[in-house]
């Protein structure tokens, strides 16, 4: 997991970049020189937008999603863990339904062969960041799920290892 982060990063922070220079590019052109470029709002968007689908599942390795942790923290333990549980079920589904719907955006567009209207950048290349962007957030939540579990029975050891199941 640990080298798909690492891919993340080396994508999500580049096209990032691209996107601002982009966007400076085209400011420059349109109110500087008075000669606007048609297609960097394209580009703009697509790499902005790529950047942020991969930027989510980064997101949610770093906890850095948007949380209601102040009703969160005075909830007891249990309650805590069974959210936790609740809300990494929910998010993998959301991600399952990113990928099929992603990808049934990519066949259609693939099918039609549509292009974008200034760029001419293929349609399907554009939408493929809705699987890609889904499969990367559900690993993360796998990985939330696995840790989840494996904390979970570390904690039933300690306590076995303890006396509190012995009888």
């Amino acid at each position: 997991m640990e080298r798909i982060t690492k891919l993340e990063t080396l994508l999500m922070v580049p096209l990032f970049l691209i996107g601002m220079c982009v966007c400076i590019f085209g400011v420059f052109m349109r109110y500087i020189l008075n000669n606007p470029v048609h297609w960097i709002e394209e580009i703009f968007a697509l790499t902005i937008v790529w950047s942020i689908f991969i930027g989510f599942s980064t997101a949610l390795k770093n906890n850095n999603h948007i949380a209601l942790d102040l009703l969160y923290a005075f909830l007891p333990k249990r309650v805590q863990r069974f959210l936790d549980l609740v809300g990494y079920t929910i998010g993998m589904m959301f991600s399952i339904f990113f990928i099929y719907y992603g990808f049934q955006m990519v066949f259609e567009a693939y099918r039609v062969g549509g292009v974008s209207l200034e760029a001419k950048i293929p349609l399907w290349i554009e939408s493929m960041i809705m699987p890609i962007g889904g499969l990367l957030l559900f690993l993360a939540y796998l990985e939330k799920l696995i840790n989840y579990f494996s904390i979970k029975n570390k904690k039933i050891e300690e306590e076995k290892n303890h006396g509190i199941f012995t009888g």
